[in-house]
């Protein structure tokens, strides 16, 4: 019983398809197909699968953990050097701009104190960062180091009345966003 009731279902779900199907084609061809629509047949032709190429491809080889390769491969990476004084600054002023950002995206102005904007990590250890000016038009700000007396990098986003100097160079930023910084000092 219930494989009839299967095979039924089959046939109903053939037949519909086949009628909507039917019906694509009397919508295509015009409406001289659409008379002829009321009887339905089954091109029982079997479908003959298409030829599929073989593609190869080529798996780089990866040399063993245990293999010795410094023989055969020259080392060409220069040695990694830990971030300088100015690379810490510049990071978290980037910081600090993205957290600028969303604190105007939620109240429409720009934070007047560092700790009004909530942030969610802490700067490195030494650096120091403090918004100079602030407005609903932009703001300024500035990053020290303790290991790096009288320099500084510096920040300006939007309109602003005046666009800080580093503390020794005298630099200031061109472009909103990107922090500039003093340059080091000599020996270092």
């Amino acid at each position: 019983m219930i494989g009839g009731l299967r095979s039924a279902a089959g046939a109903l779900a053939v037949t519909t398809a086949l009628a909507a199907c039917e019906g694509l084609q009397s919508h295509r061809s015009g409406s001289a197909a659409a008379d002829s629509s009321s009887e339905l047949t089954v091109d029982s032709t079997p479908v003959q699968p298409t030829s599929r190429r073989r593609i190869r491809r080529t798996i780089p080889q990866v040399p063993r953990p245990d293999a010795d390769t410094s023989a055969t491969t020259p080392d060409t990476t220069p040695p990694s050097q830990p971030p300088g004084p100015a690379d810490l600054m510049m990071e978290d002023l980037h910081h600090l701009v993205r957290a600028q950002g969303q604190y105007f995206a939620n109240v429409g102005s720009y934070a007047r104190r560092f700790q009004q904007l909530g942030i969610q990590y802490l700067p490195h250890a030494g650096v120091h960062l403090a918004v100079l000016s602030a407005s609903d038009e932009g703001w300024t700000g500035q990053a020290t180091f303790d290991g790096w007396p009288g320099r500084s990098c510096v920040v300006a986003v939007g309109k602003v009345a005046d666009r800080p100097a580093t503390a020794a160079g005298k630099r200031l930023p061109a472009n909103d966003g990107r922090p500039v910084c003093d340059s080091p000092p000599p020996g270092r």
